[in-house]
């Protein structure tokens, strides 16, 4: 007898004979193990004298997944009183497959049992009606559409219509079509059309899209906020340009979902022809807010791929933007990005004593990140680290030290340097200012006016 079986007859006999504490760690243990020979005594266990022992065998059958099984859970789910047992049961069917599963199902999701006990003042059939409804969406069970449509709006039941919606979604695309009939019926409530925004993230249909698609302009807020979400979720790049526009809702809910969708687009997207296509028209929204905000999300998506000519263009315009956030955004790209086209636009804003401190750190750091070393990148950087602003100065010196560690210099310096003296390194500069070489002027501080009291 191998160690393995040796294992599994230890624990079925520690399933028959053990305290409650044995069993249920023993049922636990034979539901990760998977074997088949342990069926039979876990069945025996479904009418353990002590329910955790009864739900631990439930939940290893459906782990198990033998459809040997299926008949005593069957049984066990019509007529055992115990409503946490029976909502292991329901769970246990839905991951075995059991087709012959779906009739006990839907009816314990139609009809209470009159013999299932109360957890004090909870009712826990409702705790079986969500399983067997989920157990329903796994199986696919196409003849439980219209019943479980119908369900949603029963008053006199609990309130599961996110795990109705989600289930109908997963059956059929019959239960699809009646989940997007529900988003674009604009007499019923937010919530409900919210709440199928929401479930149609899980499908991947064309219809699906397209219905999250129109809700963008839904007149609830919160509709227009989850259908942006589900956008992104399904990963619906085609749609970012609608979501930009979102960008500018007056809802400040739907600005925020909207944000959170474009970003995940653009981290899971990366650089798609989709995502190429609407670069230009995030670049140059009319919105310096909405600019800054759509800047910062495309820097995963940039990298260092080449961009078309347009848009990088467009790219380096925007480093001249009057609004400072989007203006620095636009030099963080560019630094990201890697072109070397940008290099004399970014060694000006950095310069530029009358530019936004803000702007001018983002252009040193991003030509610290292009890589590129010669004497006008030198001088620039060290005409920046006595710069009377702090971030500037710091900006400087992190860009000194990132091309000390990557920079190469340009071909063309090393031309000129035939007979001249050396390009100095990034870090002699840098131990310079340290050594107390480079001083940082002061700002000129006004006279201070004397009077005299008389």
């Amino acid at each position: 007898m191998t160690t393995y079986k040796e294992t599994v007859d230890t624990l079925c006999q520690l399933l028959q004979s053990g305290d409650e504490a044995d069993r249920c760690y023993a049922a636990r243990t034979l539901g990760l193990l998977k074997d088949t020979a342990s069926v039979e005594t876990l069945i025996e266990r479904l009418k353990d004298e002590d329910l955790d022992v009864a739900i631990d065998a439930a939940e290893a059958l459906g782990n198990i997944g033998s459809s040997e099984a299926i008949p005593a859970l069957i049984e066990s789910l019509e007529n055992d009183p115990s409503g946490e047992v029976c909502t292991m049961i329901a769970t246990a069917l839905g991951r075995i497959g059991a087709a012959e599963a779906v009739d006990p199902l839907l009816k314990i999701c139609l009809e209470r049992p009159e013999d299932m006990e109360w957890d004090d003042d909870w009712d826990t059939w409702w705790d079986v009606q969500k399983a067997a409804v989920t157990a329903l969406g796994s199986l696919r069970a196409e003849k439980a559409v219209d019943s479980l449509a119908a369900l949603i709006d029963d008053e006199t039941q609990q309130d599961m219509e996110p795990t109705l919606l989600n289930t109908l979604i997963r059956i059929s695309d019959t239960g699809e079509s009646l989940v997007i009939g529900r988003l674009q019926n604009q007499d019923s409530l937010p919530i409900h059309r919210r709440r199928a925004a929401h479930a149609l993230a899980l499908s991947s249909s064309g219809n699906a899209t397209r219905a999250l698609g129109r809700a963008l302009t839904d007149p609830a807020p919160d509709v227009r906020a989850e259908a942006a979400l589900s956008l992104a979720r399904q990963n619906a790049t085609s749609y970012l340009s609608a979501l930009t526009l979102l960008l500018r809702d007056p809802d400040g809910e739907v600005r925020h979902a909207a944000i959170k969708a474009i970003t995940e687009l653009a981290r899971n997207s990366g650089r798609t022809p989709e995502m190429e296509d609407v670069f230009q028209t995030m670049l140059t929204d009319p919105d310096p807010g909405v600019r800054a905000i759509l800047y910062n999300v495309l820097l995963p998506v940039v990298g260092s791929s080449a961009l078309s000519e347009q848009n990088f263009q467009a790219m380096l315009a925007c480093t001249s933007d009057s609004h400072a956030e989007a203006a620095s955004a636009a030099c963080a790209l560019l630094g990201a990005n890697g072109n070397p086209g940008a290099l004399d636009k970014l060694l000006q804003i950095a310069a530029d004593s009358s530019a936004h401190p803000m702007v001018r750190r983002e252009a040193a750091t991003a030509i610290g990140k292009l890589g590129r070393i010669d004497s006008r990148v030198l001088d620039t950087l060290e005409q920046a680290i006595t710069d009377q602003q702090q971030v500037v100065r710091l900006a400087a010196l992190a860009a000194l030290m990132e091309l000390e560690k990557t920079g190469q210099v340009t071909p063309e310096e090393q031309e000129q340097e035939d007979g001249t003296t050396p390009l100095p390194h990034p870090l002699d500069i840098i131990l310079g200012a340290l050594q107390g070489e480079i001083t940082i002027p002061q700002p000129a501080t006004p006279p201070v006016e004397v009077t005299l009291d008389t």
